[in-house]
């Protein structure tokens, strides 16, 4: 069957730091090594690039920051614009934020998922469920509720939890598993954040 497209919304750059631009790629790099390494991988993208290449305040931008990973040789598609003009022709577009009300129950090859790609040492609560209904798009957030309480405001997912739930739910089919077999709901810094019940 084909493969849903999991996309990266980096039209948030003008909201990091150096700091958290460096943390964002490296997130992005261990998505792109699993995805590589997977069974069943998903189809992946990058939106929002022109943004992403902004610098603010002399600041490197997301784009500098993933140039350290040799990022233009990785194999995804590649959208200047952010997500529902990058993807309006294609396909159901659902923004995945943990605000959003919708629970997501599976994967359809059929739709685009967008994953926030916001790095946030300081919250930014709210950020990606504006960003989603600024732009019209559907939301949902990961079945999380029975398996695991994630502390709100200092510990919202970050794109490496999100994205390993996704790929171990495309094996499993399963959202436990999925939840509880993400290994970086296991280490610093989502470790802090999690109870698991």
């Amino acid at each position: 069957a084909d493969a849903p497209t999991v996309a990266f919304d980096l039209s948030f750059g003008a909201m990091m730091n150096a700091a958290e631009a460096g943390a964002l790629a490296n997130q992005l790099a261990q998505c792109y090594g699993a995805n590589r390494k997977a069974a069943r991988p998903f189809r992946l993208a990058l939106a929002g690039l022109a943004s992403a290449a902004e610098r603010h305040g002399g600041a490197s931008s997301v784009s500098d920051a993933l140039s350290a990973w040799n990022w233009d040789h990785w194999v995804v598609r590649r959208e200047p614009a952010a997500p529902a003009a990058a993807f309006a022709a294609d396909a159901r577009i659902v923004y995945l934020t943990s605000d959003a009300d919708d629970v997501l129950d599976e994967l359809r090859a059929d739709t685009v998922y967008v994953v926030g790609g916001l790095v946030d040492h300081k919250p930014k609560e709210g950020a990606a469920l504006r960003r989603a209904r600024d732009q019209g798009l559907a939301t949902a957030r990961l079945p999380l509720d029975g398996v695991v309480k994630v502390r709100k405001c200092d510990g919202d997912l970050t794109c490496v939890a999100v994205f390993q739930m996704l790929l171990g739910w495309r094996e499993t089919r399963d959202w436990g598993r999925a939840v509880r077999e993400a290994p970086a709901m296991h280490c610093a810094p989502m470790r802090k954040y999690v109870t698991w019940l």
